[in-house]
């Protein structure tokens, strides 16, 4: 409950610190964002935007981007104790 009356009072904060100019720019990029993806969206190219996502998504989910930037691989020799030789 402690944490429900900070976030709270954190909220009432911020927004009692935001300008009307505030609320218009966000309300101008929020109509900006809407009207391209809608622009998009009637295109073929939404079709391919989403496949490519999709295809990011799923790599990102398989892990197969290492964080050094090269493609991690799997192998299971790379899995098997010291020694061991793998079965043909």
């Amino acid at each position: 409950m402690a944490q429900l009356a900070a976030f709270w009072a954190k909220l009432t904060m911020l927004v009692s610190t935001m300008r009307f100019s505030d609320i218009v720019d966000i309300l101008i990029v929020a109509y900006l964002i809407y009207n391209i993806i809608m622009l998009i969206r009637k295109t073929n190219s939404f079709r391919l935007a989403r496949g490519i996502l999709l295809i990011l998504i799923a790599l990102w989910l398989s892990g197969v981007p290492a964080k050094d930037g090269r493609a991690r691989t799997h192998r299971a020799r790379d899995h098997l104790p010291a020694g061991a030789a793998p079965s043909a």
